[in-house]
């Protein structure tokens, strides 16, 4: 996977065969746009065909636009993908970006519980852990089985001051979620915010983390 990261804002993507998915869309078309640039210059022969969004929070989507414009589809569960295809709708008159000069309609699936992507390369599982994110009721988790990594946007951990993991409310459903799944998993990473003090953690100090809030 590829971590762009410029004015707070982060994109995971992950690479297929003959194409990627990048995760998160952060903040801005102007940002997605260099988001993009900086992609294709690590993956020149390599198209972004999906985008994929944790949830419906600017960090994620803001730049959905430039990543339509690039020729990728969404796939989401049935509110964020509405949420999505607003975004994709909006006119954008006085500045066109990058979209609104395609004059393209959108492409954006639907899917419910998860969505599996996979070649014979790469197997990733967007996962909704709905409201058992304690924070918003659609919240997708993104595991990817070869390197058993499970990437989330915010809703995990966090570290303060002194440098000690604190574990948000969140933390026990994204723990359930593996559990009942039987997902592999050895490392955990967080995309928000940028200059997290621990962005990885590994599943044993999750689930030492989760215990702990009981």
């Amino acid at each position: 996977s590829f971590l762009a990261k410029e004015e707070q804002g982060r994109t995971w993507t992950v690479e297929f065969a003959d194409h990627l998915v990048a995760i998160d869309a952060p903040l801005s078309s102007a940002l997605g746009e260099r988001i993009l640039a900086a992609i294709h210059a690590r993956f020149p022969t390599k198209p972004v065909r999906w985008v994929l969004f944790g949830h419906y929070h600017p960090h994620y989507t803001g730049a959905l636009r430039a990543f339509l414009a690039a020729g990728a589809k969404v796939a989401a569960p049935e509110g964020c993908a509405r949420f999505a295809r607003e975004i994709a709708e909006r006119p954008f008159t006085l500045e066109p970006d990058a979209w609104a000069r395609a004059n393209r309609t959108a492409e954006i699936e639907t899917f419910t519980g998860s969505r599996v992507f996979e070649d014979a390369t790469r197997r990733l599982e967007a996962i909704d852990l709905g409201a058992a994110s304690g924070h918003t009721d659609e919240h997708l988790l993104f595991h990817l089985a070869r390197t058993k990594t499970l990437l989330q946007e915010d809703v995990g951990w966090y570290a303060g001051p002194d440098g000690k993991l604190r574990f948000a409310a969140g933390a026990k459903g994204i723990l359930d979620a593996i559990t009942k799944r039987g997902l592999a998993v050895e490392t955990l990473r967080q995309s928000w915010p940028v200059d997290h003090p621990r962005p990885s953690i590994s599943i044993a100090e999750l689930e030492a983390g989760v215990r702990a809030a009981k």
